[in-house]
């Protein structure tokens, strides 16, 4: 009987430690530059599939093959770790995982595809496992347990603290919109990233708010050609209808899409009312 308790209450704590987690404390994600199932790194444009996936669905993606920004160098538990798995021949079943750095499984996503096509199947997989990510409304918010893991001194602790206060203080505020001024274009300023064509858009758009987003027209017409919606990631917006994302870099704003399954970067030339 005191085995059978002593059980309990074991899974009783698990249960309450995974109920205080939550994706939202975890400023990244980590994205495998080569899945178990591929015979060489990026094959078949997967791995930048899935990075685009993440970032569509609000979060912010890096691959292992990428240099790691700064905070997530000196304390790795920022970020949650994805695998993708996936088999089968007649039918593709591919998982999706999110770990934390203590190995603990926060979310559990699953495709499946009859698709035969290697190189298709896969890629529809991971498609279908994403469409479960619609349901999470994902949005970083600091985690003061998770920043102090890090190598990080005590000021720099003190500093961090100072900035969760900070932002849980304009949370509580009304969002300010997007500076009115044009975002100046310069397409050498764009990084392209593996396997993506980046082009650049003369015209100009105007960005109109409306809730959730801003609707955008190109300038001249009344006519509505994109919806972009807030994510919750600053600056960067899902299009809605489309499978593509329009999101800030380098003081430009780039639309990013997949095609015949490579990621296509557009530069946008919008001007905010």
């Amino acid at each position: 009987m005191k085995k059978i308790v002593f059980v309990l209450i074991v899974l009783s704590s698990i249960i309450s430690v995974k109920a205080q987690m939550s994706l939202n404390d975890y400023k990244y994600v980590i994205v495998e530059g080569q899945f178990h199932f591929q015979s060489e790194p990026n094959q078949y444009q997967l791995n930048e599939l899935t990075r685009f996936l993440f970032k569509k669905h609000g979060f912010n993606p890096v691959l292992d093959s990428e240099t790691l920004p700064e905070d997530l160098k000196s304390n790795d538990c920022l970020a949650l770790k994805s695998e993708i798995t996936g088999k089968g021949m007649l039918r593709t079943k591919v998982n999706i995982v999110l770990r934390n750095c203590d190995n603990i499984i926060l979310f559990q996503a699953e495709g499946i595809t009859k698709e035969k096509d290697y190189s298709k199947s896969y890629n529809m997989g991971i498609r279908n496992a994403f469409e479960k990510f619609s349901e999470i409304e994902y949005n970083y918010q600091p985690n003061e347990a998770i920043l102090s893991r890090g190598s990080a001194s005590k000021e720099e602790v003190d500093a961090l603290k100072t900035e969760i206060e900070n932002l849980k203080a304009q949370s509580a505020k009304t969002e300010v919109s997007p500076s009115s001024e044009a975002a100046e274009v310069n397409p050498a300023q764009v990084t392209a990233i593996a396997a993506a064509e980046v082009k650049a858009i003369d015209k100009v758009w105007i960005a109109k708010p409306i809730e959730n987003g801003f609707e955008l027209k190109s300038e001249g017409t009344d006519k509505t050609t994109y919806i972009l919606q807030k994510t919750g990631m600053q600056d960067v917006y899902r299009i809605k209808g489309m499978d593509g994302i329009v999101y800030k870099k380098d003081g430009n704003w780039v639309r990013e899409y997949q095609k015949d399954n490579e990621t296509v970067l557009d530069v946008l030339n919008i001007k905010f009312q």
